[in-house]
């Protein structure tokens, strides 16, 4: 049976605007916007994009620094079935684009600069005539999205529309987004996570806030604006715990997301004594969605708990020749779901190594339990190797965790010149850090593993999603 045409996500904001048009969309620093100006708005930018007269087959970067005015071309390309992808500046290496839309001074070689200008935004301005209203062709290209590129340079993930459109609706679903939701989401727009919650929240007809950190505006006051949702990676988790003043009340109408890496034990019961008990896991990938979801309080009784799989996703253990492991046993992690992409665009190879029979592999180890819970245990490329003697940085990271005095911990290893791997720990020491005390509980959980040699760090590398950077440990500390 082929596929129906879908709308775009500019049909649910425009019902949205016919249906309650004084009830709010967006909250921004400065002010608020109905769903009548909201829709207003996204109308006239799309009327000036669709004057340029842009080929059906454009690759389109969006660079606008400010947020409302980038989702108003986001949403806007959308709606004129044209392949988009909010970007920074120093990605436009990477996606190659053809058409480069941006309110600031840029130049790309090979592809055309559209300058978004103040008078795009005007809401005085005189009307111009609405857009053309389409369905999308469900297997057109319609939005990439960059991985994190922890591994290298980000890899495109190119969703059809029909594959975004499933997207939303699924997240819709999965984290209960309705006209009453208030959605905050810290992740940058680049990110998977920073593109579909607020898209979500608007096709459920709720209020994205748009209120960004600056000088005015600290991390704290953000949670002034009265969010039901908040969507956060680990480290901007725990920027946010650190900047609760003493008196501030944790809060009992607010449901925190944190996604994009392992939860730290200590971090998990700071931000759910400081912040709010509603904190939520999140597990998933740009490629696939939400994969699990678990209340982080699990993890007290369920050391090491990742989440529990979120329905439609799907998640499988299994070996190198993909055969299905028992439970409990540690594998290779693939998952699959409804939205999710296929493939990578100008990489073919990465596309057929890591999208094989409908499955998609994240390169993560992991095993399931008999109530459909996930345990990841590492990176496959991470696994350290020990003449024969395998094990993850992350089991020596939890073991170490539970030691007195060490704030966080990251194994890694350090190859010599002969290539024999050698392992080292970075640590985040307390008041009452003791190295020997940590090198014998190490010793004592892992004993074929040779004796770790312990780095001080004020604090680990992460990236944006707050996941630690390893290599970037083991290239700084490389054996002499």
């Amino acid at each position: 049976m082929p596929q129906l045409p879908v709308p775009s996500v500019f049909a649910a904001i425009q019902l949205h605007a016919r249906m309650s048009p004084h009830e709010p969309a967006v909250v921004t620093n400065t002010e608020i916007l109905t769903y009548r100006r909201f829709c207003k708005a996204i109308d006239r930018v799309s009327r000036l994009l669709q004057e340029q007269n842009l080929p059906a087959d454009s690759r389109v970067a969006v660079v606008v620094g400010t947020p409302y005015a980038a989702w108003l071309v986001n949403i806007a390309l959308s709606r004129l079935a044209l392949l988009a992808c909010e970007c920074t500046a120093s990605g436009l290496k990477v996606l190659k684009p053809t058409v480069v839309v941006t309110d600031a001074p840029l130049a790309h070689a090979g592809a055309r600069v559209i300058t978004m200008t103040k008078e795009w935004l005007d809401p005085e301005a005189a009307p111009i005539a609405p857009a053309q209203e389409a369905l999308l062709d469900p297997s057109k290209p319609a939005r990439i999205v960059m991985s994190s590129g922890t591994t290298g340079l980000p890899k495109l993930a190119m969703f059809t529309a029909g594959e975004f459109d499933e997207r939303l609706r699924t997240m819709a679903l999965a984290y209960g987004l309705t006209t009453t939701s208030r959605t905050l989401c810290l992740m940058g727009m680049p990110s998977i996570g920073g593109i579909v919650w607020p898209l979500a929240t608007w096709m459920a007809g709720g209020v994205v806030l748009l209120t960004t950190v600056g000088p005015n505006k600290p991390l704290i006051k953000l949670l002034r604006d009265k969010p039901t949702h908040l969507f956060v990676s680990t480290a901007q988790l725990e920027q946010l715990v650190q900047s609760l003043p003493a008196d501030f009340t944790p809060q009992r109408d607010l449901v925190t997301y944190v996604a994009g890496s392992v939860l730290p034990r200590a971090l998990n019961q700071a931000a759910r004594a400081r912040l709010g008990q509603s904190l939520m896991m999140v597990y998933g990938s740009t490629e696939v969605g939400t994969a699990t979801l678990a209340p982080a309080a699990h993890v007290d009784f369920r050391p090491g708990l990742t989440g529990y799989v979120c329905p439609p996703a799907e998640i499988e253990i299994v070996d190198e020749a993909g055969r299905t492991l028992p439970l409990g046993e540690t594998g290779i992690v693939r998952t699959r779901n409804v939205g999710q992409v296929h493939r990578y665009l100008d990489d073919d190879k990465t596309t057929a190594e890591t999208f094989r029979d409908t499955w998609f592999y994240p390169g993560d180890l992991g095993a399931m339990g008999p109530d459909g819970e996930l345990f990841v245990k590492g990176r496959a490329l991470e696994v350290m190797n020990f003449g024969g003697v395998k094990v993850t940085p992350n089991a020596i990271d939890e073991v170490a965790a539970k030691v007195p005095g060490v704030v966080e911990a990251a194994a890694f290893v350090v190859a010599d010149k002969a290539a024999k791997q050698w392992p080292h720990i970075a640590v985040v020491a307390g008041a009452d850090f003791d190295e020997a005390r940590l090198i014998k509980r190490i010793g004592a959980s892992f004993p074929s593993v040779p004796p770790l040699k312990v780095v001080r760090v004020d604090k680990l590398p992460r990236n944006d999603m707050g996941k630690i950077l390893r290599l970037e440990l083991a290239d700084k500390h490389k054996a002499a």
